[in-house]
């Protein structure tokens, strides 16, 4: 003998059907605790905020022209 029953609900009604726990809550946290992560780099990538960084490393005014004037052979 062959028996079939079939049940329709939700997928949020058989978790709770079969006492599977929600992840919900955790998962949403986790997830808007990457995307903070993800915007927080590509904030860093912008345009702007890299000038901001690396412009106290670079060589001041003076040096830039000094290093393009020997580069195109102009300083003796």
């Amino acid at each position: 003998m062959k028996v079939t029953i079939n049940v329709e609900c939700t997928p949020e009604e058989a978790r709770i059907f079969l006492g599977l726990p929600n992840w919900k809550p955790m998962q949403d946290r986790m997830m808007k605790g990457a995307e903070e992560r993800v915007e927080a780099y590509f904030k860093k990538l912008d345009p702007k905020e890299l000038v901001k960084t690396w412009l106290p490393m670079a060589p001041g005014t003076e040096q830039w022209q000094s290093l393009f004037s020997k580069w195109r052979g102009e300083e003796k």
